[in-house]
């Protein structure tokens, strides 16, 4: 098992996006550009406070968990910075230093993470699926942005009925993989080609087939499950030529998976605590502080898988007091892009002692 040590913290600091030499994080309502020990601020922008929201819970960090108020990812995509705050997409211009509202996703709602689809004409395309709750299923779109002086338009959308969200859009070998969610038929994994002229189910209908994230390192593809009503596990993943699906258990999760990392050699990936299916019940829906049936401990970890199917646990943390749904899961996210060989940045969400904060480990030698 490889051993990673916690060298860097920094509490305020949310990473958003890795680029080879740098990072770049959220604090305080600016975008920074920092180096890879967390030192040497740089500020790049302040994003403008559009709302009362915005504005209060920059100073109050139980707001800003109850509204979701902070940028929650970034990629960097042409020269851009591309940052997701509640359901504005904000653009930084790296070249010129501008920065611009690029997209308002429609009807309020909002993006999980962003993707990236590569073309056969060697161009890429920057996505994302729609993320709100949706428990009567209405039509849920995929947008689509290119290269250069381009707007989002509509890539895609699922009909009326069909799913309650897109967690994450992956392409993998000239086929774009979209996670769906989250109960019933609504759960599964679709299928499209690079064009988005095809988008079919692949496999539905159990929580089996519930993910948040997809990944590919040297040809093999692994997978985990994000359920709070079924035990989770981590998948090896193999596509036939005919097109059918194996999933090959790895290991048992102590609870869901919704986010994950890559660096060169490992894809990095978080459990998440978390409580169970909703009741209906606003009010004890919203302060439920019970563990989900899936959840094995209270416990969030940060755990990698390398290109040989090698599985670390790196680190764990548990989750704080506050409600589950009213102020986030316990959970450590990552930066979008690959983070420096050996190097692993993550943010603590709503976990006593790391909660609101940028740390940094290194895999010992």
């Amino acid at each position: 098992m490889t051993s990673w040590t916690l060298r860097h913290c920094v509490k305020g600091m949310r990473p958003l996006a890795a680029l080879p030499n740098a990072l770049i994080v959220h604090v305080g309502g600016a975008i920074y550009k920092v180096g890879p020990d967390l030192q040497g601020m740089k500020l790049l922008c302040s994003l403008p406070a559009t709302s009362f929201v915005t504005r209060l819970a920059k100073h109050f960090r139980l707001l800003d968990r109850v509204f979701r108020a902070s940028p929650n990812h970034a990629a960097v995509f042409d020269n851009m910075i591309f940052i997701a705050r509640r359901s504005e997409i904000w653009c930084y211009d790296l070249k010129d230093g501008r920065l611009s509202l690029d997209f308002r996703i429609p009807d309020n709602r909002r993006s999980l993470g962003f993707g990236f689809v590569s073309h056969s004409d060697g161009s890429e395309e920057i996505v994302f699926g729609e993320y709100f709750s949706n428990p009567t299923r209405l039509p849920v779109r995929i947008w689509g942005r290119k290269a250069g002086p381009a707007k989002w338009v509509q890539r895609a959308k699922f009909a009326e009925g069909q799913i309650e969200h897109v967690h994450a859009l992956t392409c993998i070998n000239g086929q774009v993989f979209v996670l769906t969610g989250d109960f019933g038929q609504a759960a599964g994994i679709w299928i499209a080609d690079t064009n988005f002229d095809v988008l079919r189910p692949l496999v539905r209908g159990q929580q089996s087939f519930r993910a948040a994230w997809m990944e590919a390192i040297d040809g093999r593809i692994f997978m985990a499950t994000d359920t709070q009503l079924e035990l989770n596990q981590l998948y090896g993943i193999q596509m036939g030529n005919s097109g059918e699906i194996t999933f090959n258990p790895l290991l048992c999760l102590d609870g869901s998976s919704i986010y994950a990392g890559r660096g060169p050699a490992d894809i990095f990936f978080s459990t998440t605590v978390e409580c169970g299916e909703p009741t209906g019940n606003l009010v004890r829906d919203l302060l439920d502080t019970r563990l989900g049936p899936g959840m094995l401990s209270s416990k969030a970890t940060l755990m990698t898988v390398d290109r040989d199917g090698r599985i670390s646990q790196i680190y764990s943390a548990e989750k704080d007091a506050w409600p589950f749904r009213l102020a986030q899961f316990g959970t450590f996210t990552f930066p979008a892009g690959n983070m420096p060989p050996d190097t692993l940045f993550a943010y603590g969400v709503a976990l006593n002692g790391v909660d609101d904060t940028c740390m940094v480990f290194h895999r010992s030698k």
